[in-house]
C-alpha cells in the first residue's frame, strides 16, 4: 500500500514530499545519517494522524503540572523540589502504560526506520507509574536518568484520542544559551504546535523573550500560558506586563492564565464555573481548534520545516568550508 497522503490537499502534500525526498538525497550525499534519519521520521509523520505539541519554558514554571491538570491524570512528575530533566511523551493508550526509552534504543529504532521505512516506535522497558519521577527528574544522589532518551506515557484520555501528543520538556533557563535549549530547538523543527509556559511570579525576562521569538519563528502555532495564578495575587499585573513585552517584541500571542489547583478541585467537585476560572477549558479549546482541527496542514508544515532546517545545517557547513578554502 502506498504511503502517499490521500487528503484533499494532495498537491501541497506532493510538493512537500518532493522537497523532503530531495533533502534526504542531499543529506545522504553529505554523510549526515543523523539528519537523514530525522527527515525520514518527519516524512512518515505526514501519513499518520499524529500532532505533536511541545510544552516548553524555564525550570519550575509549572509545565508538568500543566499537562497533569489538562488531562486530569498524573502523567508527568510534578515535584516542588525536582525539575524535569528527561522529556515525557504523553499519548493516547487504551490502558495506562509507562515506558522508559534509552538513548541506544531510540537511536536504533530511528536507524532501522530510516533503513527499512518502518515505524520508528520504540519498544522500551515498562515501569510502574509510581517510579515515573525516578526516570524523568534529576534526583539528588542518583544518576538513574543517564542514558535515558525519553519516557513515554500512554493514558486513556479523549483529548489524546485523535492523535494529540504532548511532550513535557526540560527547562530552558537562560533562554537560547540554556543547557537544554539546543535539544528543544531541534524538537521545535518537527513540532506541530507549542505551549510556551511562564509563571506569574515575575514578568518575562529578555532571554525568555528571545527564546519565545525563536520558537514562534520555527513553529507559528503557539500559545503562551501564565501559570500559578492561584499562588500570586498580582498575576493580572504580570499578565498585562507580559502582554506588553510580547507586543513590543513583535509577538502576537494569546496569553491564557492557568491555575492547576483550581482545575483539579473543579473536576473533583464537578464545578463548571470553577473549571472555567482555572483557564484550562480555554487551553483545551485552543488545542482542539488550532491543533487537532488542523493536523493535516500542520503535518505538512512541520515536515517542510524539518527539511528546511536540515538543509540549512548542510548549507552552513558548506559555507564555512568555502570560507576556509577561500582564505
Amino acid at each position: 500500500m502506498s504511503d502517499e497522503p490521500t487528503s484533499p490537499r494532495g498537491a501541497p502534500a506532493a510538493q512537500v514530499l518532493a522537497l523532503v525526498d530531495r533533502a534526504a538525497r542531499e543529506l545522504r550525499l553529505a554523510g549526515r545519517d543523523d539528519l537523514t534519519s530525522w527527515i525520514s521520521h518527519e516524512r512518515r509523520r505526514m501519513t499518520t494522524p499524529v500532532c505533536t505539541v511541545l510544552v516548553v519554558g524555564a525550570f519550575k514554571q509549572g509545565k508538568s503540572a500543566l499537562v497533569n491538570a489538562l488531562l486530569n491524570a498524573r502523567v508527568c512528575a510534578a515535584d516542588p523540589d525536582l525539575a524535569t530533566a528527561v522529556p515525557t511523551v504523553v499519548r493516547y493508550g487504551a490502558e495506562l502504560d509507562v515506558t522508559v526509552v534509552t538513548s541506544e534504543q531510540a537511536a536504533a529504532a530511528h536507524d532501522d526506520a530510516a533503513t527499512n521505512g518502518s515505524s520508528d516506535d520504540v519498544a522500551g522497558r515498562s515501569v510502574p507509574l509510581a517510579q515515573l519521577a525516578r526516570f524523568t527528574t534529576d534526583t539528588p544522589g542518583e544518576r538513574i536518568i543517564d542514558g535515558i532518551d525519553s519516557v513515554v506515557v500512554q493514558v486513556p484520555r479523549q483529548l489524546l484520542a485523535d492523535g494529540l501528543v504532548l511532550i513535557d520538556t526540560p527547562g530552558v533557563n537562560g533562554g537560547l544559551t540554556a543547557a537544554h535549549a539546543a535539544a528543544t530547538l531541534r524538537a521545535l523543527a518537527g513540532a506541530d504546535a507549542v505551549i510556551l509556559v511562564t509563571d506569574a511570579s515575575q514578568e518575562l525576562s529578555q532571554p525568555e523573550l528571545e527564546f519565545f521569538r525563536r520558537t514562534v519563528t520555527m513553529c507559528p502555532t503557539t500559545v503562551c500560558v501564565l501559570t500559578k495564578t492561584d499562588f500570586y495575587p498580582h498575576w493580572r499585573q504580570i499578565h498585562d506586563l507580559d502582554k506588553d513585552h510580547l507586543t513590543r517584541a513583535g509577538l502576537d500571542l494569546e496569553i491564557i492564565p492557568l491555575s492547576a489547583p483550581l482545575r483539579h478541585r473543579a473536576l473533583r467537585t464537578a464545578d463548571h464555573d470553577l473549571d472555567e476560572a482555572s483557564g484550562y477549558p480555554q487551553l483545551t479549546a485552543f488545542l482542539r481548534r488550532e491543533v487537532i482541527g488542523r493536523k493535516e496542514v500542520l503535518g505538512l508544515r512541520s515536515t517542510a520545516a524539518a527539511a528546511r532546517e536540515s538543509l540549512q545545517q548542510i548549507a552552513s557547513r558548506v559555507a564555512a568550508e568555502h570560507a576556509t578554502l577561500s582564505d
